[in-house]
């Protein structure tokens, strides 16, 4: 089993989470971190739509390192 931090891969897994919090890693920084948090908006044409902070951006799945689901512990 995945557990809880399960990497999200197939479309399937980003439609099911769409409006969830995720932790997203990046190999190119955006305003200093390799790591965000985000709400998952949309996933099309293998790019995933977030919102952060108010704003939508949209990104290739080829720019992450993982997307996979946030959990406050």
């Amino acid at each position: 089993s995945p557990g809880i931090e399960r990497k999200l891969r197939t479309p399937w897994h980003f439609e099911k989470y769409q409006d969830c919090l995720v932790d997203i890693g990046l190999y190119k920084a955006i305003d200093g971190s390799k790591t965000i948090t985000a709400t998952l908006k949309k996933f099309e044409d293998d790019c995933i739509t977030v919102e952060i902070d108010g704003e939508e951006r949209s990104m290739p799945i080829s720019e992450t390192t993982f997307v996979k689901l946030h959990f406050d512990f």
